[in-house]
């Protein structure tokens, strides 16, 4: 063997070296790629009127996460154990936008279908988002998240004796 096609056999095999040491880089940075992209969808109150605090505030579904949702099929339940949980279906949510959770049963010409959470305070004490919804990559994503209705605050009932006190 002369010298030449030892260099050349150095060569080739130092390449495919490289080229296996970026596979393992490139897999690595799969996992990367997809948290970069993941949606996170949470709970949120707001307005019923966007921009206007004064309407009342009203449960949102939020995607604070960096990457899109798609296929949002997700459930809004109450706790303790109350009324039937709520869903909301939709195409597409993008990172830092929400949609109003609506009351189909309740929509009339003249008033808004949003859940009403000075309501819901009084009677429940925490609102449970769960579900899934789908990442830019396709892949399904899980969602599950707790907000407490009642964060510093207790509700005072017109009949209540403690009230007086």
């Amino acid at each position: 063997m002369d010298l030449s096609s030892g260099l050349a056999l150095a060569l080739v095999v130092l390449t495919f070296a490289l080229v296996l040491v970026n596979g393992y880089y490139a897999w690595e940075m799969r996992v990367g790629r997809h948290s970069q992209m993941m949606p996170k969808l949470v709970i949120t109150r707001g307005p019923r009127v966007e921009k206007v605090e004064g309407a009342g505030e009203y449960v949102y579904v939020a995607n604070v996460g960096p990457g899109h949702a798609f296929d949002i099929d997700v459930q809004l339940g109450f706790e303790p154990k109350g009324i039937y949980p709520w869903r909301l279906r939709c195409a597409f949510i993008g990172s830092g936008k929400r949609r109003k959770f609506r009351r189909p049963e309740l929509t009339t010409p003249a008033g808004d279908a949003g859940i009403d959470l000075r309501d819901l305070g009084t009677v429940y004490k925490a609102v449970r988002l769960r579900g899934r919804c789908r990442d830019a990559f396709g892949k399904w994503r899980e969602v599950d998240h707790r907000m407490t209705l009642r964060e510093g605050w207790e509700a005072i009932l017109p009949n209540d004796p403690s009230r007086l006190v």
